[in-house]
């Protein structure tokens, strides 16, 4: 499909809220939207994917019993559910089981979902990007990435990735101080609008660690 990601957007946002009044929809941008975000690691389809589903996640997560057992806020369990659907949904995975639908990927996002609450009920604490660069629930580090890379390594592979003062702001705030992004985009708003963009930085960083890293065992 060589259509552009904005025409893709509004097609798509279009058809899920068709799709939300039952009448019937074409969902064939939507799935193009995560085979660019996911497939090809597109930056700005991965926005686009948040901003159309980001909605339907909150909706799932208030509609769960669950939902007010957890002391974690409604923003935050979702940015963990983004963060943990990233992690399981990598470009191998999305390839091997290809061709997907959207019914299905919508699934395994409800999937995890339910996960991510259910564990932020059982551990009842607030929940942070990463722990000195130790936990993989956060922004998606592979497990195989702490296991084949002491602490300090990583830190040199993370610090050799970013490209601005916007990510070096993120990375150092976040990942050094402890700082939620919600707090970073408070302190730094001429940079950052919201702790959401906070969030896109930072999965940038992530994703071009992961690509990195991958050539590195070629």
């Amino acid at each position: 499909m060589s259509f552009s990601l904005k025409t893709l957007l509004q097609n798509c946002l279009q058809a899920e809220e068709a799709f939300r009044r039952g009448d019937s929809a074409d969902r064939t941008a939507c799935l193009e939207i995560f085979r660019r975000a996911i497939a090809l690691q597109e930056e700005e389809a991965w926005s686009a994917l948040l901003s159309v589903y980001r909605p339907q996640v909150e909706s799932w997560l208030r509609r769960h019993p669950r939902f007010y057992q957890s002391s974690v806020s409604l923003p935050d369990l979702v940015d963990m559910v983004f963060s943990r659907y990233w992690k399981a949904m990598t470009p191998e995975r999305f390839e091997q089981k290809s061709p997907w639908s959207i019914p299905q990927i919508m699934a395994y996002l409800r999937r995890t979902t339910e996960s991510t609450l259910h564990d932020a009920c059982r551990f009842q604490k607030p929940w942070t990007y990463l722990d000195e660069l130790s936990t993989t629930d956060s922004l998606a580090v592979d497990e195989k990435v702490i296991d084949r890379m002491e602490k300090e390594r990583l830190w040199a592979a993370v610090q050799a990735e970013l490209e601005d003062d916007l990510e070096r702001t993120a990375v150092e705030l976040v990942y050094r101080q402890g700082l939620h992004p919600r707090e970073v985009a408070q302190e730094f708003p001429d940079l950052f609008p919201d702790g959401r963009s906070v969030y896109v930085v930072l999965s940038r960083v992530v994703r071009r660690l992961r690509r990195h890293l991958a050539n590195d065992r070629r």
